[in-house]
């Protein structure tokens, strides 16, 4: 996929609505069953390595990096947000690779264009170690992006409302709701059928 993609996609040509660092801009690693957060960065790094032999500018989070940093402050320190720091094939731009916990994408886009307003209902969101949040640009409105890695303590409808109530109280209405992935039994599952595994060895 990787291959495919870097062959038909120049990011300085491409145009899109959300933001997005490189042409492969994420890959993120996450362990399910019978394996560990380090296995999971391990098989990271090899991904970025072999992505770097194709002339890629990679960069590690999680399990993958060796201080261990969030995939927020590994973009903050490369200027991702601000575009400050290009990387050295700009045409594929920079690929973050990384090993965490299963996470879960929540999106809420909020009808405004006050990113100093977006960024306070982002902080209001975040809780450590459960809820990853950031106010980007989204076509007419901001988007309020969400990363959830404790489903069990804050499921998707919870942020949904969080976003709601306090877009609310600043007279905002909500454009878009969006949520990016399964549970993790239904990963296990999907993994399970899609490589031929007895579910009495999955």
């Amino acid at each position: 996929m990787c291959t495919t993609a870097l062959r038909n996609i120049d990011l300085k040509s491409h145009e899109g609505i959300h933001p997005r660092g490189g042409v492969i801009d994420l890959i993120p690693v996450h362990p399910l069953v019978n394996t560990s957060l380090e296995e999971a960065g391990s098989v990271a790094r090899e991904l970025a390595n072999a992505l770097r032999k194709e002339g890629v500018s990679c960069f590690l989070y999680g399990a993958a990096d060796e201080q261990g940093r969030s995939l927020v402050d590994r973009r903050k320190g490369l200027g991702w947000f601000k575009n400050t720091k290009l990387p050295e094939n700009p045409s594929s731009g920079w690929t973050a690779v990384g090993a965490t916990p299963y996470v879960l994408n929540c999106n809420v886009t909020i009808d405004t264009k006050d990113m100093a307003m977006a960024r306070r209902i982002a902080k209001a969101v975040r809780r450590p170690g459960q809820v990853e949040a950031m106010a980007f640009p989204h076509g007419d409105g901001i988007e309020i992006a969400c990363n959830l890695t404790a489903l069990d303590q804050v499921p998707p409808e919870q942020i949904i409302s969080n976003v709601t109530d306090l877009a609310g109280r600043f007279g905002v209405g909500i454009v878009q709701r969006t949520v990016i992935g399964h549970t993790v039994d239904r990963l296990i599952n999907l993994a399970t059928e899609a490589l031929g595994i007895p579910k009495s060895l999955g």
